[in-house]
Order: C-alpha cells, then sequence, then structure tokens
C-alpha cells in the first residue's frame, strides 16, 4: 500500500456512539468512478452495507487522516481531495518511465525540475499512447 488515508467518521446508532475507522488503499480506487467512501469503510469494518446502521452511518461525515505517499499534499484538514490525488497518480505513473528517459537521455536527474520538458515528455507519452490504442 503505497498511498493510503485514514477514513473514519462518528455516528450514533441505538444509543450508542460509533467512530468506525480504517485506513484505505487509494491505489485500489477506480480512476474511472468515484469511491463510495461509506461502503468502503462499512466494508473495512464489518457493517453490512445492507443495514439499517449503514443507512445511519451514510448521513455521518467522512474525516480523513494520516495520509501516505501521494496523497499527502492533497489532505486539508480533515478533507480529502481526490481530484487532485487522482491526476498526481496518473501522473506519477507516466512521469516514471519518463523519468529513466530524461536521466539517460537528456542527463536530467530530476524530471521535475524541468517542468516544460516534463510537461512535453508527458503530453507525447499520452500522444503516442491514445494514438497507439486508437490503432488497435
Amino acid at each position: 500500500m503505497q498511498n493510503s488515508i485514514r477514513l473514519s467518521l462518528t455516528y450514533s446508532f441505538k444509543g450508542e456512539t460509533f467512530t468506525p475507522s480504517s485506513v484505505i488503499d487509494l491505489d485500489r480506487l477506480s480512476q474511472d468512478e468515484p469511491p463510495n467512501w461509506h461502503a468502503w469503510l462499512a466494508m473495512a469494518v464489518g457493517i453490512n452495507t445492507y443495514s439499517y446502521a449503514y443507512e445511519v452511518m451514510r448521513e455521518a461525515e467522512l474525516q480523513f487522516s494520516e495520509p501516505t505517499g501521494l496523497a499527502v499534499p492533497y489532505l486539508d484538514g480533515d478533507q480529502f481531495d481526490l481530484a487532485g490525488f487522482q491526476q498526481a497518480r496518473r501522473e506519477a505513473h507516466h512521469t516514471g518511465p519518463l523519468q529513466q528517459i530524461a536521466r539517460d537521455i537528456l542527463e536530467i536527474d530530476d524530471l521535475n525540475s524541468e517542468p516544460r520538458i516534463r510537461e512535453a515528455m508527458v503530453q507525447a507519452y499520452l500522444l503516442g499512447k491514445s494514438d497507439s490504442q486508437s490503432a488497435q
């Protein structure tokens, strides 16, 4: 689990206060669909998503904490910028191989230190990737 975040909330059910909490593996998130955070947390702590307890839990405000990896800069207080994190994750996925090319061919040890070159390489990579997918 390279990128993770702790998800928690507090709610009352049948006169008791519950504070479920779990570390969520952000690398397992789909890039295409927004996550159902409440369902993830419920399943992580053993709450049936077809139960009344889950319905009550869904009304509670989510709190995020303890980010790791790329998630760290996207936590503001207890709110998580999922869109920002997903964009950073996509860029990191693309720039890993590009960093090696920059090092081997352009002798640039840190591609982030050359943002215009990095952006040009990412755009070329994405263009090549979309061309190869459309040819299939």
